[in-house]
């Protein structure tokens, strides 16, 4: 039944590009466009409109480098997370489609990228002094979607996104032969991580906290740690324990829970996932034919990025995933969780 529903709203939520959804803004979100992305690569192996957005994005581009939060769309709009997410989503590009000739004209809006966010490190080491819309996620304790640190602050969520963008361009530009750019970026990422752990690291609750005041603690700051490997591997899988058990911290949103099953996925917890849907049954059990924004009062019943779990069910349960450029090499890896069978078409 999920797949059912989440194929609808994916489809739903795409004509001659992507959107956010089919009734309110119908707008190309990059955030919402990465995980749309990806669930047409892996159910319809589509990769037109993927293609597309990377290009409208960099189109997008302002002066100063970021790309605009949502394009085309002819009321501006910079959220600067969002750009980020265009970078990892040519990662993604890369390692299931290859195409290198098409993805290496990025390469400036890449660094251009980069350089923005490297511009608002302070002598913390950790990102300062944010502007725009630094939106991560529309849980109810980040106020309009924004995490604690990024007003005059730091944040240890936001450097870490920022850590993980670094990480994917590396890759990316050490592939197209860019390796003083790939190598500067490399140290970069590394001195972020440092200042984050010497910053933000709480030794009582064995967990990175939202910022160097350690007040407070979200799931999405221990997802990238994870996913940064800010935190050692051999840690990973307590810490992720850690965070999940804690009823003091602060919990993701629908969005969100693609970043927190490539945890579960990382650190050997993949047999886990298929008891954290409750999300999408929840919905089911609503009435919706489409799934939400978001779980509880939504303003959108239909929203693709909702539709997540089509990815996971292929790339997590059953475990099909690219381990080189281009899926040239597959790792089949699944997780079965509390099923007996799996039977894929791929």
């Amino acid at each position: 039944k999920i797949w059912d529903v989440g194929w609808r709203t994916a489809r739903l939520c795409a004509g001659e590009t992507y959107f956010d959804c089919p009734y309110y803004e119908q707008l190309q979100y990059v955030a919402d466009t990465r995980i749309q992305a990806l669930i047409s690569l892996y159910v319809a192996g589509d990769d037109r409109l993927m293609k597309n957005a990377i290009q409208l994005f960099n189109q997008s581009r302002i002066p100063d480098g970021l790309t605009q939060s949502r394009y085309p769309s002819y009321i501006p709009q910079i959220i600067p997370t969002f750009s980020l997410m265009w970078i990892n989503m040519m990662h993604d590009y890369f390692m299931y489609r290859g195409d290198s000739l098409f993805l290496k004209q990025f390469t400036p809006g890449i660094t251009n990228v980069l350089d923005w966010y490297e511009n608002k490190i302070d002598n913390t080491g950790m990102l300062a002094n944010l502007e725009w819309w630094q939106f991560s996620d529309y849980t109810t304790e980040f106020q309009l979607g924004i995490p604690d640190g990024v007003d005059g602050g730091h944040s240890a969520l936001i450097t870490l996104q920022y850590v993980y963008a670094l990480q994917n361009a590396v890759t990316l530009l050490k592939y197209f032969g860019q390796d003083s750019n790939a190598e500067k970026y490399s140290r970069l990422a590394k001195r972020l991580q440092e200042a984050v752990i010497k910053n933000c690291f709480d030794n009582t609750r064995r967990l990175i906290a939202e910022t160097p005041e350690k007040k407070r603690f979200s799931l999405h700051t221990t997802i990238f740690a994870i996913l940064t490997n800010t935190i050692e591997e051999e840690k990973q899988k307590e810490v992720l324990l850690t965070a999940l058990a804690d009823k003091n911290i602060i919990p993701p949103a629908i969005y969100f829970k693609f970043y927190l099953a490539r945890c579960l996925q990382k650190t050997g917890m993949g047999n886990s996932y298929l008891d954290r849907i409750d999300t999408w049954h929840n919905m089911i059990k609503q009435g919706l034919t489409t799934f939400a924004e978001i779980e509880y009062n939504p303003r959108s019943d239909c929203h693709a990025w909702s539709a997540s779990p089509l990815f996971d069910f292929l790339n997590l349960v059953g475990g099909i995933q690219s381990t080189s450029p281009g899926f040239e090499s597959v790792l089949v890896s699944p997780n079965f969780g509390y099923l007996h069978e799996i039977d894929i078409k791929f």
